[in-house]
C-alpha cells in the first residue's frame, strides 16, 4: 500500500484508536521531535509469539507444492510492482 503524508497520518491514527496501544507504544525522540519510535509492548510481543506460528503454518500450507525458483519469481514480480507505483523514495 502506497500511502502519501496525509494518509499516513490518518492511517497511523486509526490504526491508534483500534486497539494498537495495547500492542505498540509511541516515544518522541528526545533530539527531532518530528520523528516518533514506535516499540512493541510486552503485550504485543506476547501477541506476536503467539500468532508467528500460526503464520508460518499458513505459509507453508498456501506455499504447498510452489518451487523455490517460482517464489523467487514472485517476490521480484511483487518488488517491481512495487517499485513502479512508489511515489517516494524512503
Amino acid at each position: 500500500m502506497h500511502l502519501n503524508i496525509g494518509e499516513f497520518n490518518h492511517a497511523c491514527r486509526v490504526f491508534w484508536r483500534r486497539g494498537a496501544g495495547r500492542l505498540i507504544r509511541r516515544e518522541t525522540n528526545g533530539t527531532d521531535s518530528r520523528a516518533v519510535q514506535v516499540l512493541v509492548t510486552d503485550t504485543g510481543r506476547e501477541a506476536y509469539d503467539r500468532l508467528w506460528w500460526q503464520m508460518v503454518q499458513a505459509y507453508e500450507a498456501m506455499s504447498h507444492g510452489v518451487s523455490d525458483e517460482e517464489k523467487r519469481g514472485f517476490t521480484h514480480t511483487r518488488q517491481t510492482m512495487l517499485r513502479n507505483t512508489r511515489k517516494h523514495d524512503f
